[in-house]
């Protein structure tokens, strides 16, 4: 991931040595209702088929790769400012798919020129963490075959999760563009940059969470996650509640 003024490539070396082991557990990395909701919006029948080209932007260490490598038979590639080849390798080795079956680049996204397009691009997490949103999304659609897919979702800390982690954990926050976490704002964009079928909407069981919830009290990690409980039983998807915002488009 480019440094942006909220992050830089010190920062993410640093996370991916405090959470070396979950990324590369072999659940599934995308829920199934998500899944469905982007076929319905998407493309009506389904996603692009077996062998359809597959872009992950900021996709170290690549368990959402190895997801669609397996469920999808798609040709994974993932680009990220930090690449581990060691890593990787883990990841598809776990995951029960060939050795090399990821391809990746390692680069500064906003100055990556594609030499290929890509049949489907999505990114988990990565907007939100630079200051030019609009700018960021465009990149993502410079790498889109036409015809191809967008599939973005990032967190929402514009809610009940966005104030635990802003109170507790300062330093995650200010690393989010929170200002980009609007959905009238995410789908302004998009129809600017003429995609088609644009949706942008919440998606997950309602929660409240910490990303690094071993450095409060346990006390207070007990509270958070009694209030988690509480929360999950809710039947709705809103701004206060939701985890993540999905946006699906085709070019």
């Amino acid at each position: 991931m480019v440094n942006d003024g909220l992050t830089d490539r010190a920062y993410w070396i640093k996370y991916w040595k405090n959470y070396l082991d979950a990324p590369i557990a072999s659940e599934p990395a995308v829920p199934t209702d998500l899944l469905e909701t982007v076929a319905s919006i998407w493309f009506n029948a389904g996603f692009p088929g077996p062998g359809s080209t597959f872009l992950e932007v900021g996709g170290f260490p690549g368990r959402f790769c190895a997801y669609f490598k397996k469920a999808c038979g798609y040709d994974v590639t993932i680009l990220d400012f930090v690449v581990v080849d060691e890593v990787l390798r883990s990841v598809e080795r776990i995951n029960g798919i060939p050795q090399g079956s990821i391809k990746s680049i390692e680069a500064d996204f906003l100055k990556f020129c594609p030499k290929q397009k890509f049949d489907v691009v999505y990114s988990a997490g990565f907007i939100e963490h630079f200051t030019d949103t609009r700018a960021v999304i465009e990149k993502h659609v410079a790498c889109l075959n036409d015809g191809g897919g967008l599939f973005i979702s990032l967190p929402n800390l514009r809610g009940l999760s966005g104030w635990v982690i802003k109170r507790f954990d300062r330093k995650t926050y200010d690393a989010h563009n929170i200002s980009s976490m609007h959905i009238p704002l995410l789908r302004e964009i998009c129809e600017g940059l003429n995609l088609i079928s644009v949706t942008v909407f919440y998606f997950g069981r309602p929660c409240v969470y910490l990303d690094q919830p071993e450095m409060v009290h346990p006390v207070i990690r007990k509270l958070i996650g009694l209030t988690s409980m509480i929360v999950s039983r809710l039947p709705w998807k809103a701004r206060w509640l939701s985890p993540h915002i999905g946006i699906v488009a085709r070019r």
